[in-house]
């Protein structure tokens, strides 16, 4: 269990789209389906995921919107 895994496997939930539509149709919880699909995480660790992969989403988009607004000014 890691929290490696659970980025990963936000990871495989935005690059895959079959896995995603699996999802949809599962009826058990996020993290049996995550360890039906190999990936082994508690719940604690899936929330700390969570906010490493939005944090840094945040600091990519907000970095590469500054980088563009300096080639505007240019």
């Amino acid at each position: 269990m890691s929290i490696p895994a659970a980025i990963g496997f936000l990871r495989a939930m935005r690059e895959n789209e079959e896995l995603r539509a699996a999802l949809v149709t599962y009826a058990g919880d996020l993290a049996a389906f995550a360890r039906e699909q190999g990936f082994e995480f508690t719940d604690d660790e899936l929330d700390r995921a969570f906010g490493i992969d939005w944090t840094a989403r945040s600091l990519h988009y907000t970095r590469a919107a500054s980088v563009a607004g300096a080639k505007d000014d240019a």
